[in-house]
């Protein structure tokens, strides 16, 4: 009489790996005023040549700003201006970043 062979134990199914929401980030930087300078402003927005918002809460020092707060599939326009003791430049040219989809 033929024994019953054992069934395979079952095997686990491979599970779709989670959607992981990929962090983006935009690294700015300009070249030096020709002047002395206490630091520079950056302003972003949404459509090319403005209206541009402050994103820095601070001067910044450097000639160099990471922005941090972008999402996926957007366009952003940046500006830059340098400030002395006494006023704030005009904006610089603008520059623009596209945000990759995840």
């Amino acid at each position: 009489m033929p024994q019953p062979s054992p069934s395979p134990a079952p095997q686990p199914s491979p599970s779709e790996p989670a959607p992981v929401a990929e962090k983006h980030h935009v690294i700015l930087n300009w070249h030096p005023s020709a002047s002395a300078v206490m630091g520079y402003n950056i302003y972003r927005g949404t459509q090319h040549g403005g209206p541009y918002s402050k994103i820095n809460s601070e001067l910044e020092p450097a000639t160099v700003y990471t922005d941090d707060a972008v999402s996926s599939g957007a366009t952003y326009y940046y500006v830059v201006t340098a400030v002395d003791a006494s006023s704030e430049s005009v904006h610089s040219n603008e520059m623009s970043a596209v945000i990759p989809d995840p």
